[in-house]
């Protein structure tokens, strides 16, 4: 099982070092991605980083550095399932997250976003985000939803 920690702001690299540093028997997973727009490496889920240790202790994380806080619920950390990491690592080429469904998807053809809501994909947006058409309420509105939610029907 994960736990999610959220970082300082723009820390998570940091963080990473010093949760595989300060504690070597933790794991500490930071997906990132290419943006082309910006040329630049980025975190997939900025100012998070999952972590796992063997012994199921999380305690140390409340006084690592670059890391602000544990995601919870109750009195618990929130879990991140193993099966979904390993979904999300399947998606990784050379250590980056590939984001590429949303470059196999056509301008003017029909997507589901989610498991609900079927748009017309009509391009990327600067923020690497999908411009999706939806009708709502009868009219047409441009929604920009995050590639991962978005496939092709």
């Amino acid at each position: 099982m994960w736990w999610l920690a959220r970082t300082e702001p723009r820390q998570e690299r940091l963080a990473k070092f010093h949760v595989e540093r300060d504690n070597p028997n933790a794991e500490a997973y930071l997906p990132c991605f290419w943006d082309p727009f910006a040329e630049k490496i980025h975190p997939l889920f900025p100012n998070y980083l999952f972590v796992r240790s063997p012994d199921g202790l999380w305690g140390f994380l409340r006084r690592t550095i670059g890391i602000f806080s544990v995601v919870m619920r109750g009195s618990e950390p929130d879990i991140m399932p193993d099966v979904q990491m390993e979904k999300l690592r399947e998606r990784e080429y050379q250590g980056l997250v590939q984001l590429q469904e949303g470059m196999k998807l056509v301008p003017g053809r029909k997507v589901e976003i989610g498991s609900s809501w079927n748009g017309i994909y009509t391009g990327m947006s600067s923020q690497n985000r999908c411009r999706v058409l939806l009708s709502m309420f009868g009219r047409q509105v441009t929604a920009n939803v995050e590639v991962l939610q978005v496939r092709p029907v």
